[in-house]
């Protein structure tokens, strides 16, 4: 069984993903490998890079007791064996969707999302719906946004695909991790697990 999520490269050795994609089931470092230039999960013009640590958040609750309806904290880091290299093949095949972010207090409107927008989260999306990051493979990705402080061209990651009702439906946007909430976590992460294999939980620095 495969199972396939996206991830950002924050360094030439460390991938930020969603906690969500994985599960225990899950939890052997064989069963993953990082695709760098690929949108699907065959490894074609792409960079294999064998995973060697995964860390993931502590309290994200799913994890702690499957019957728990709350996607806080949906954050995790990957540190790779070596190095990735960079073939010039990502601006041909990465896709990418254009959603503006929704208020915290239209998101968790009863007709929305009815208060499970916690403070770790934000939405983006539409008011009708018809775009969305919620195909196969969009979990753990990213959400990323023009500095609009910086005088080059240059986006900043701002979410990490999560979770939603649905796909694209009405008034059903998708819900990403706020990065900017987590960014002592994943310096932590990078930190303290870089020279320890294997799969790992870590609470709040």
């Amino acid at each position: 069984m495969e199972s396939t999520s996206g991830g950002s490269i924050i360094s030439n050795r460390w991938i930020v993903s969603a906690a969500h994609c994985f599960p225990k089931r899950y939890s052997f470092l064989n069963r993953w490998s990082v695709l760098l230039g690929s949108i699907s999960n065959k490894p074609v013009n792409a960079n294999v890079a064998e995973v060697k640590t995964i860390v993931y958040h502590s309290s994200y609750l799913p994890f702690v007791d499957a019957n728990i309806d709350d996607n806080s904290r949906d954050i995790a880091v990957l540190a790779l064996t070596q190095p990735l290299t960079f073939n010039g093949h990502l601006a041909d095949v990465l896709q990418e969707a254009h959603v503006p972010i929704i208020s915290d207090a239209v998101c968790n409107a009863p007709d929305y999302y009815d208060n499970q927008i916690t403070t770790t989260m934000f939405c983006a999306g539409y008011e009708k719906g018809g775009i969305d990051a919620c195909q196969g493979g969009d979990s753990g990705g990213p959400f990323v946004a023009e500095d609009c402080l910086s005088k080059t061209s240059r986006y900043r990651l701002h979410g990490v695909v999560s979770w939603g009702t649905g796909c694209a439906m009405a008034k059903k946007p998708g819900v990403y991790t706020k990065v900017s909430r987590f960014l002592p976590w994943i310096s932590t992460a990078m930190r303290s697990y870089h020279n320890l294999p294997g799969v790992h939980k870590l609470a709040r620095p």
